[in-house]
C-alpha cells in the first residue's frame, strides 16, 4: 500500500507487457488468456509511487512453456533401414523440447518380441543394434516423455549376403558327345539372381542356344549340355 496509490506495471524480461496481457478484475493478478511459446520469460510486478518517485519490484516469476504436443524430430536417413546379417544399425530418435525428455526403446512387431539381449545399446537417445540376426527384423518403437508422451516407429529389414555353390555328378573330365549337368545352389535374402559364365563370358539366352547349353532357372539353376564337344571346354562359374 502507498499514498497516493501506486501504479502497477507488469514486466517480462524487464519490458512492460501490460498492453498484451490482462489483469483480473478488482485485483493486480496477471492473466495470460492464450499461452504460447512466446509467453515464456521472467515476470515481475513493478509498483511506482509517482509523487514520491519511488518504485518497488517484486520477485521474479519464471514461466516456461513446455512442448505439450510437439512431435519428435527424427534425425536419420529414414525410418526404414536394411542391415546385413551380422552387421549393425543405428536408429536415431531425437526429441526436441524445452524440457529434457526421457527416451525408452522397445519392439512392437513381432508381438512379444524384446530387444536382443547383449546386442543393443543406447547412444544418447539413439538405439544401436549389433551382430544383427534374422529375428531382429521388425518394428521398433521410440517413446519420448516430458509432460506429455510422443512416439515414433522404425522398421528393420535383415538381408543375407548371397553365396553360391556348384555341384555336379558328372565330374570334370568328359568324353565327346557325352552329357553334362551342374546345379548352382544359392543362399541369400532377398533371393539373389543367378548367372552362369563360361570362361568369364556370361551365358544368356542367345549364346547358350548357339552353344546348345540349356539353362533351367526353375530347378536349382541347373546347367545342362546334352552332347559335349570342343566348344564346351572351359571354366564354368555360377554367380
Amino acid at each position: 500500500t502507498s499514498l497516493p496509490p501506486a501504479r502497477l506495471v507488469w514486466l517480462r524480461d524487464g519490458i512492460p507487457v501490460q498492453n498484451h496481457l490482462t489483469l483480473q478484475p478488482f485485483s493486480n493478478n496477471l492473466q495470460i488468456p492464450n499461452v504460447t511459446s512466446s509467453s515464456d520469460g521472467s515476470y515481475r510486478c513493478k509498483f511506482t509511487n509517482e509523487l514520491q518517485n519511488r518504485s518497488t519490484i517484486g520477485p521474479p516469476l519464471k514461466l516456461a512453456i513446455g512442448p505439450t504436443t510437439r512431435k519428435l524430430h527424427i534425425q536419420s536417413d529414414g525410418k526404414t533401414q536394411t542391415a546385413i546379417l551380422g552387421g549393425s544399425v543405428l536408429f536415431e530418435c531425437v526429441p526436441f523440447s524445452r524440457i529434457a525428455a526421457t527416451v525408452k526403446w522397445s519392439r512392437t512387431n513381432p508381438n512379444n518380441a524384446t530387444l536382443p539381449p547383449g546386442r543393443f545399446s543406447t547412444i544418447g537417445t539413439n538405439l544401436k543394434l549389433t551382430d544383427i540376426a534374422e529375428e531382429d527384423a521388425g518394428e521398433y518403437e521410440c517413446e519420448a516423455k516430458t509432460i506429455s508422451t510422443s512416439y515414433d516407429y522404425f522398421t528393420l529389414t535383415v538381408d543375407e549376403i548371397p553365396s553360391a555353390r556348384v555341384t555336379s555328378a558328372d565330374g570334370d573330365a568328359l568324353i565327346r558327345l557325352s552329357s553334362y549337368s551342374a546345379k548352382c545352389f544359392v543362399d541369400g535374402k532377398p533371393r539373389p539372381t543367378v548367372h552362369w559364365t563360361l570362361n568369364g563370358v556370361r551365358l544368356d539366352s542367345v549364346n547358350s542356344k548357339e552353344l546348345e547349353i540349356f539353362l533351367d532357372d526353375q530347378v536349382d539353376h541347373e546347367l545342362k549340355i546334352s552332347k559335349i564337344d570342343i566348344r564346351h571346354e572351359g571354366y564354368y562359374q555360377c554367380f
